[in-house]
């Protein structure tokens, strides 16, 4: 039953041509879900950050926009460029998907208000996204795409990936939190 609300929630799921990738990217949200405060319809009715008061932009919402966004800017990069950059579209879909995976960890509903979680006051939803997919031994690319999202050292390799993620996760942010402020 979860797995099926995992895939109502992530139908892009199907964009993943590797067969056990995709299995592993639904396990891992399932297990997520399972092992949070949320339901899977929870998912379509928080707001995407508790950051902004009266957020009407639903944590899916926000998720789904920017993986809608990231395998753009990858598209118009292939056709644009070619083989150059190599970009591997599996993880673009699954780095997206999973991106926030964390978050689950990160938050808390008390009283029907979302609030950061005690888990979340020590730990940044990166570790937590990074140790719910290590679990289902996702790739260390799409480990490397979780943990890096907001990355604070420039000596670190950047994956071709993690950075076009986290540009459209940054660019959807970025754009609702000044519509919505």
């Amino acid at each position: 039953m979860l797995l099926d609300d995992v895939k109502k929630l992530w139908p892009e799921l199907i964009w993943i041509k590797d067969e056990s990738l995709r299995d592993k990217t639904l396990n891992a949200w399932a297990y997520a879900i399972k092992n949070s405060v949320f339901t899977a319809d929870d998912l379509e009715r928080i707001p995407f950050t508790i950051e902004i008061e009266n957020c009407n932009i639903s944590f899916i919402h926000y998720c789904r926009t920017s993986l809608r966004i990231a395998t753009e800017i990858a598209n118009r990069l292939k056709d644009s460029l070619g083989d150059l950059p190599k970009i591997n579209m599996d993880y673009i879909i699954a780095g997206a998907i999973l991106f926030n995976l964390g978050k689950l960890t990160e938050l808390d509903l008390v009283n029907g208000k979302l609030t950061l979680s005690s888990k979340g006051e020590f730990l940044s939803q990166n570790f937590s996204g990074v140790a719910i997919a290590e679990r289902f031994e996702l790739p260390l690319e799409i480990l490397h795409i979780i943990a890096n999202q907001n990355p604070v050292n420039d000596f670190q390799k950047k994956s071709t990936e993690l950075t076009i993620i986290n540009h459209a996760y940054t660019l959807s942010y970025e754009i609702l939190k000044n519509s919505l402020s």
